[in-house]
């Protein structure tokens, strides 16, 4: 492993501690989601209230010649209105066609055969009673558009339809918040990853992954009740970006995690990325041909939901056993297992409890993937910024903002200067890659023999500097011992490129002194020490 890979694999101590309380925040924020998500569950979904009655109407299957696949599902009841209220019945149904009779008289009917797709997907009925209804039959017919598709479970309300619009936002509020998230996040990561991609510096993935909670905010926020109920005039717009963020999601995350991989794996993954493109192009082009739906072509969902977590695994948990960004493998494998377990969870609570918040915990958790991730990457882009790529070591800009700081340094602090001897002579007799190597290999016994805890930067060509805590004139000279003894075994082994240095360092003593006067004190000793040198070069 090189110099750099080495330095980039090591985050300075600071930052690691605010990684992990970020993510223990983030565990700490699934749990009371979770139990809010519980509770709102459990208080809000009683069978009556006040205003608003669930109704337990009984299902049957009747033939429907009129129907588009000459059946329906019919329920039936009789209505009494209530003294003082405006009643009406309300439910929630999902590509399906609907027609509501009241005695004889058919009093809504709702119907897509036009325009483009077959259905506008789910929809808000909301058919108001008068006086004259009371006491009368109520039948409701529901043709389901698709004939594959699963049936639904569908909940009927009598009531009063303002009663339904709290009721609706009280169920959807949480899920609201996570669509949210993700979505400010995504656009966030999305953001920042276009201005890095204009200023020439690299991404690392996080346009990919704001792509993703993107998909996963605006699914999410088009499939929720409150949004149909509340923006009727626009539900087919929301349900049809809902449908198509739906299946770009997992070509988005395939995009993502593709960042991390190995050479050796890229052609495979590439391969589930061209098979995935293609496989959404042509469902998008079913859908504006009327050939096919979205909704019907949800087995190539399916399809591309396995791929991504095949090659996750893959990337994540065989292949990849490096640190890369600031996710490491065990920390992969704990995201990995949270979505999975959360989507057992949702696929148990609605087979199982009939759960009124479908997919609460995996969004939930894609949302705790998304924005660790995202931060994550994030920190690590902001740590490449001040690191010297050649070495791995602290770049200039970080050296001079270091030195910059007003003030004086703490008592115990030591700084030591280094200069490279005959650097130029190597890069004009062995050539630029030997001077390159000379350079990498002394930042490595610099990182070897220098404590992990100090700050060792380059600051020139070949000029690098070291500050270090809890120092003494002693400890300083241990240090630069030990340093000496290592390049002594280095140049013992290497034929040809030889490493040779002057140093120089200062000590704040009982008056401290700032960094930038420990630094010029250094900087002078070492140049004394480079004349030194080079006068014994002379004599001998």
């Amino acid at each position: 492993m090189t110099t750099r890979e080495k330095s980039m694999e090591q985050l300075p101590r600071v930052e690691r501690i605010i990684q992990k309380l970020f993510f223990v925040i983030i565990i700490l924020s699934l749990i009371i989601l979770s139990l809010i998500g519980y509770t709102n569950t459990v208080s809000h979904y009683s069978e009556h209230s006040e205003r608003l009655t669930k109704l337990s109407l009984k299902e049957k299957k009747v033939m429907n010649n009129k129907a588009r696949h000459g059946y329906s599902y019919e329920y039936h009841f009789t209505y009494y209105k209530k003294a003082h209220n405006h009643d009406s019945l309300m439910f929630y149904v999902d590509s399906s066609d609907v027609d509501i009779y009241v005695g004889d008289q058919l009093k809504y009917h709702y119907s897509l055969k036009d325009g483009m797709g077959k259905t506008a997907g789910p929809v808000w009925v909301l058919n108001e009673f008068n006086h004259q209804d009371h006491g009368k039959e109520v039948r409701i017919l529901i043709s389901p558009v698709y004939d594959t598709m699963p049936k639904e479970k569908i909940t009927f309300y009598l009531g009063e339809i303002v009663s339904m619009y709290r009721y609706q936002l009280h169920g959807d509020l949480l899920q609201l918040v996570l669509a949210f998230l993700a979505i400010l996040f995504g656009a966030g990561y999305l953001i920042y990853a276009i201005f890095r991609l204009r200023s020439h510096t690299p991404t690392h993935g996080l346009g990919y992954l704001g792509l993703f909670g993107l998909n996963i905010g605006i699914w999410r926020l088009s499939s929720l009740g409150i949004i149909a109920l509340t923006l009727p005039a626009v539900s087919r717009v929301f349900i049809f970006a809902g449908w198509l963020m739906l299946m770009l999601m997992p070509l988005s995350f395939e995009l993502y995690i593709t960042q991390f991989a190995r050479k050796k794996v890229r052609a495979l993954l590439d391969g589930f990325i061209l098979f995935m493109m293609v496989s959404i192009i042509m469902a998008i082009i079913m859908q504006f041909m009327n050939i096919r739906d979205l909704h019907e072509n949800i087995w190539l969902l399916n399809v591309n939901v396995s791929i991504m977590f095949f090659s996750t695994i893959i990337i994540l948990l065989v292949l990849n056993n490096e640190k890369r960004g600031y996710f490491d493998r065990k920390q992969n494998v704990f995201l990995i297992s949270l979505i999975i377990t959360s989507i057992l969870i949702d696929i148990f609570n609605f087979y199982y409890i009939s759960s009124t918040t479908p997919y609460f915990y995996t969004v939930l958790s894609f949302d705790i993937f998304v924005i660790s991730g995202g931060v994550s990457q994030i920190f690590s882009l902001v740590h490449q910024v001040n690191i010297d790529l050649p070495t791995g070591l602290y770049n200039k800009g970080r050296v001079n903002e270091l030195l910059s700081r007003k003030g004086a340094a703490s008592s115990d602090t030591g700084v030591a200067v280094f200069d490279l001897n005959g650097l130029k002579k190597t890069n004009d007799t062995l050539g630029h890659e030997a001077g390159d190597q000379m350079i990498a290999d002394f930042a490595n016994e610099l990182t070897k023999n220098i404590p992990g805890s100090a700050f060792i930067g380059r600051f020139g060509g070949d000029e690098f500097i070291a500050v270090i805590r809890n120092a003494d004139c002693q400890r300083m000279e241990d240090i630069l011992d030990l340093l000496k003894n290592s390049v002594q075994r280095y140049n013992q082994r290497e034929q040809d490129v030889k490493i040779s240095y002057a140093v120089g360092y200062a000590v704040n003593g009982e008056e401290p002194l700032s960094l930038r006067t420990l630094f010029n004190m250094a900087d002078d000793r070492m140049y004394e020490d480079k004349k030194q040198h080079y006068a014994n070069l002379i004599r001998k």
